[in-house]
């Protein structure tokens, strides 16, 4: 496997459709032209391309804290229905989107992020791992994250 980072509002070191599958994780939040990226991204991927998405929720400054939510950057939010659209519009068809992050592993992360201490780190790694397992059964907990993968279709 190839790692090769770009600017998203432009990937101009890459050909169009050279791509089989792309990863943007927590980035499209950030980006000033939203859409402007969207388009790049995907005119990288290949028909067929698989492309893997995830984004915070409006739930994520509700746990993590507003002013951390700003301090790292958060210019947007997204809800399942928006970032479905945001791709379906643009010829991908969704096959997977989901929460991954729920109310207890993300109130874990929070303590994570503020302390940041290498011992707390050993203790909450492991047992946020396995909230996640078990959190994925309780799905009536408030999200703050959503994952997604979309496959190009034309």
């Amino acid at each position: 496997m190839k790692i090769i980072k770009d600017d998203a509002e432009s990937l101009n070191s890459f050909e169009d459709e050279s791509f089989e599958q792309i990863m943007v994780i927590d980035v499209f939040e950030h980006v000033i032209n939203l859409n402007n990226a969207v388009e790049q991204v995907i005119r990288k991927l290949k028909i067929g391309g698989r492309l893997v998405v995830s984004v915070p929720t409006y739930d994520y400054p509700k746990f993590f804290g507003e002013a951390f939510d700003k301090n790292i950057g958060h210019l947007r939010h997204f809800t399942l229905e928006q970032l479905k659209s945001l791709f379906e519009t643009r010829g991908l068809r969704t096959e997977m989107i989901k929460p991954y992050t729920y109310f207890y592993t993300s109130k874990l992360c929070s303590v994570y992020y503020k302390y940041n201490l290498k011992i707390l780190n050993l203790i909450l790694s492991p047992l946020l791992n396995m909230l996640s397992f078990f959190t994925e059964f309780i799905p009536k907990l408030p999200l703050t994250e959503i994952a997604a993968v979309f496959i190009k279709i034309h």
